[in-house]
Parts: structure tokens; C-alpha cells; sequence
């Protein structure tokens, strides 16, 4: 691709704003999903997007672990030292945060409060597996890692949640070259019954879902660290340790989708009305839309002309 087309398609992203870069995270969602939330709408549309209290779920059983037990976390990538409080302190603290975001809706409002007396104890088990896969090394939480695949116009960036560094002995001999640690939750599900909301438990699942799988390959391949993969509830955990080779093929499939998306820019030259005749209409039932503003809803339909 010539630099002038790679420069309008860089121009072309974010509504028009400009954008230089992917993540993991954004090359785990369907196609359409990627368009319409990086081609489509700024970051601020994006922004008015309103989460379900299930990723809200995550952020505050997190966080909170984070500021607890890592020595460094990056925001905004700049390093710092988390202040001193006990979990609680920091768990009170996430809910104040999250307690600014307007719900989705008034059962969304209903959800997110009953959430938060599940996030203590999922929070517990955040720091049981962290504990078991780091011990008492020192960690940090948040760093940005990157990667910048050969033919590929937009650099992939991402944040590692937990990761410990290399550890030497008395002689300055390696003795271990550290480890990073994915971490996805599974909050409480609610169901509306005569009877109010009744609350169930998500099953840890047997097997490491494969968009996890590519998002921790991505980072194993920036820092070439022991790559683990936790899931947790509110009454267990589960680690995962894949083998190399595993994460070598995932990695490059995380890759192979970072340049279908690049083809598909580069052959309509970034236009989102050329790129809807190419790529299947949305699936507006699947929780990926679910965040989707009516008015952004309206504006997807006409460029998809459904």
C-alpha cells in the first residue's frame, strides 16, 4: 500500500478524527462491530455507547486487585505508584467511579446494585490465582506493550493485566524471565422472576475461549513471557497455562484478522458506504450491539440500508 492511501485510511478512522492503531480487544469483535465502533463514530461517540453492568462487573473486582497487590500500575501509560489502602478501600473506591456512568437502563440500574455484594468475593479470588501464579513477586498492572507486524499500517497496542518482571539470583543469574496473566471474569447473571431479580452463577468454562486465547497470545509475543489465563467468580477460579505453540497459532491468527480488516480499508479506500456492501449487516441481537445509542442505531441501518 502506498503511503498516501495508508495515510487516508489512518485520517478516515475514528469518525473522520483520525486513528493509528489496534488492540486485542478490538480484534476480537465481528467485523461489522469493528467498523461501526472505529470507521463509523469518534471516540467520544463511542464513549456514549453504555455498557451493561457486566463490564462494569469486571472493572470493579479488578482495579481494585490491581492497586492492592501491584507495585506499579500504568495509566495513561505513565507509571505510578498505587496509593496504600486495604482491598475494601479500594473496592469503595471503583464503586464511586462506576456510580458516575449513567446505567443503560432502569434494569441495568437494578443489576449494577446488586452486583457490587458479589464483587468482594470475586475480588478475593482475583488475588487467590494472582497469588498462585506470582507468589510475592513484584508486579505491575496496565503496561502498554506493541507491535508493529511487517505490511501493516496500523500498530496493535495492548495492556497487560498483571505481570511480574525477570528475577536473578545472588549472582546475577536469570532465574526466572517473568510471567503475565490474562484475566477474565464471569460476573453474576440476574434473571427477572415474579419474585424481583434472582441471581445465578456463570460456570467457569472447561476450556480457554479461543478470543482469549488470541488476546493473550498477543501478548506473550510482545514480551515473550510465561503467558497464564485466569477466569473467575464470585466462588472460584481457574488457570490456565496454553502451550507455545498454541499461542504461536492464535497470535497469528489475532494477525490474520488485523490485515482483513487493512484489505477491507485499503480496497474502498475507507469509505463505510463501500465497505457495507462487503461486509455481512450486523446481527442486532447479539450482546455486541446491545451498547449501540439509538440514534447510532439509525445511522448503522442507513449505511447498511436495512
Amino acid at each position: 500500500m502506498n503511503e498516501a492511501l495508508a495515510n487516508k485510511i489512518r485520517q478516515a478512522m475514528n469518525g473522520g478524527l483520525g486513528y493509528d492503531h489496534l488492540s486485542p480487544s478490538s480484534l476480537s469483535i465481528p467485523l461489522p462491530k469493528f467498523f461501526i465502533n472505529y470507521l463509523m463514530f469518534t471516540q467520544e461517540e463511542r464513549r456514549q455507547q453504555l455498557a451493561s453492568y457486566k463490564a462494569n462487573y469486571g472493572n470493579n473486582a479488578n482495579s481494585p486487585v490491581q492497586r492492592f497487590l501491584c507495585k506499579y500500575i500504568f495509566e495513561s501509560g505513565k507509571k505510578v505508584i498505587p496509593k496504600k489502602q486495604s482491598l475494601k478501600e479500594n473496592i469503595t473506591r471503583e464503586f464511586e467511579i462506576t456510580d458516575q456512568i449513567p446505567a443503560r437502563d432502569e434494569r441495568d440500574a437494578r443489576c449494577r446494585k446488586e452486583m457490587k455484594q458479589y464483587i468482594e468475593p470475586t475480588a478475593n479470588q482475583i488475588v487467590k490465582a494472582v497469588k498462585e501464579i506470582f507468589g510475592d513477586q513484584e508486579l505491575m498492572a496496565e503496561r502498554y506493550v506493541h507491535d508493529t507486524p511487517k505490511g501493516l499500517i496500523l500498530d496493535i497496542l495492548g495492556r497487560i493485566d498483571y505481570e511480574s518482571g525477570p528475577s536473578y539470583d545472588s549472582l546475577n543469574n536469570l532465574i526466572d524471565g517473568g510471567s503475565i496473566m490474562e484475566l477474565k471474569t464471569k460476573p453474576i447473571n440476574f434473571r427477572k422472576t415474579k419474585n424481583g431479580l434472582n441471581a445465578y452463577k456463570q460456570k467457569l468454562p472447561d476450556e480457554s475461549d479461543e478470543a482469549h486465547l488470541k488476546q493473550l497470545a498477543f501478548y506473550w509475543h510482545c514480551t515473550k513471557k510465561t503467558p497464564y489465563l485466569v477466569y473467575v467468580n464470585h466462588e472460584e477460579y481457574k488457570i490456565f497455562k496454553p502451550e507455545i505453540p498454541q499461542l504461536e497459532y492464535y497470535y497469528e491468527q489475532l494477525i490474520n484478522k488485523a490485515f482483513i480488516i487493512q484489505n477491507l480499508l485499503e480496497i474502498t479506500e475507507a469509505d463505510m458506504n463501500k465497505i457495507s456492501q462487503l461486509v455481512e449487516p450486523p446481527d442486532f441481537k447479539s450482546f455486541y450491539y446491545s451498547d449501540i445509542t439509538p440514534s447510532q442505531l439509525e445511522e448503522i441501518k442507513k449505511v447498511w440500508r436495512i
